[in-house]
């Protein structure tokens, strides 16, 4: 049998047929039919593999503002959100006397902007001069461990305020003779664990062999691996514990820090108003807890899981739950501002001697 192009047969032994139109007509149908879906195979896989080289060419520049122009607007608002309220805290001595360890909460989050905002000036810096260099130039760089120093005692600041809440509720009369010295040793404690924390990962990382990495300087590609690793896995264990012992905090205040307990201390009026004061303190708290288990717990996890693979979508979610975590920086500083009325209190006040004090200054002119 011979076959002819456009299906068309003849077969020996037989007279040649005649073609009709009609079978003209069918063999033209069928090729204008396979060359119309071959054409439109091609269109399709041509679309898909130029929107795929658009996807490959767009993620190294999500990545590179993630890393570089995103600090720029977290940087400086986390610093100039925390940083005045901390300040103003440690000068009024009765918030500082009740507040000293969420203050120091916000002076580490402001240093968290400043540590990401000098961040992002280096990156910014190295952003027409990309190379290759070697990993511990970075180690030591102040714009590199200051991050590091406040991803470390960010989540151990957290679980050190709901230690405090938790002898709060659980030892009240306690708390009141004794919160300085409670105070300042959570807050002595938290920065001798990142200290430590700090100095071994930098010194594992200056031990190590040499690694080639981008002058960027990307946090989880500077220090060791293993101990990075270590140290996002502790701030991730440091803030789920701070948020299981905020449950707990919640369990004893409905149990035993009731109505019935403060009309029993309510012939001492100075340690009634503070712990009506810690009461509602302590609900903030509790609010702040249940929101840092979405900004950096689970951000902490996921980033434990994406953070050794090297393609752009894992770096860009790696950089995403860094972002996430600070966000967590103007979480209980905004709480703290809406819900304490002591705090708005002497705010104005303050603000009030101020204007005051500025119009009495102003002598008349004749």
């Amino acid at each position: 049998m011979l076959i002819f192009p456009h299906t068309i047969q003849i077969y020996p032994g037989d007279s040649i047929r005649q073609i009709s139109d009609a079978d003209v007509f069918l063999g033209s149908r069928r090729i204008n039919r396979n060359v119309s879906f071959r054409f439109m195979a091609e269109k399709v896989i041509t679309k898909g593999v130029n929107n795929r080289s658009k996807q490959d060419q767009m993620l190294p520049v999500i990545n590179y503002i993630l890393h570089t122009y995103a600090y720029f607007i977290i940087g400086p608002m986390a610093a100039a959100f925390n940083i005045p309220v901390f300040l103003f805290v440690i000068m009024r001595k009765t918030l500082r006397g009740t507040y000293i360890v969420i203050a120091v909460v916000f002076l580490n989050s402001g240093f968290s902007g400043i540590g990401v905002t000098l961040l992002g000036i280096k990156r910014l810096s190295h952003f027409h001069d990309e190379k290759l260099i070697s990993n511990k130039q970075c180690v030591l760089s102040v714009p590199i461990i200051l991050p590091l120093a406040v991803l470390c005692v960010n989540g151990i600041s957290l679980l050190m305020n709901s230690a405090e809440r938790l002898s709060v509720v659980a030892f009240p009369v306690y708390y009141y003779i004794h919160n300085a010295r409670i105070n300042y040793s959570l807050i002595a404690a938290q920065y001798v664990i990142t200290v430590i924390a700090v100095i071994i990962t930098a010194t594992a990382s200056l031990i190590e062999p040499t690694r080639q990495i981008s002058n960027l300087c990307i946090l989880q590609d500077v220090y060791s691996p293993y101990f990075y690793k270590a140290i996002l896995l502790m701030v991730c264990s440091a803030s789920s514990m701070s948020v299981v012992l905020m449950i707990i905090v919640v369990i004893i205040l409905r149990k035993k820090f009731g109505a019935q307990f403060l009309s029993n201390n309510s012939y001492n009026r100075d340690l009634s108003h503070f712990l009506n004061n810690q009461r509602r303190f302590t609900k903030t708290a509790i609010i702040s807890g249940c929101l840092t288990f979405f900004l950096v717990v689970i951000p902490s996890i996921v980033e434990y899981i994406y953070m050794m693979d090297s393609s752009e979508t894992s770096k860009i979610i790696v950089i995403c739950c860094a972002h996430l975590r600070l966000l967590n920086s103007f979480n209980m500083v905004v709480l703290f501002l809406y819900r304490q009325k002591d705090f708005r209190y002497d705010a104005v006040q303050c603000f009030n001697f101020l204007i005051y004090k500025r119009k009495t200054s102003v002598q008349p002119m004749y």
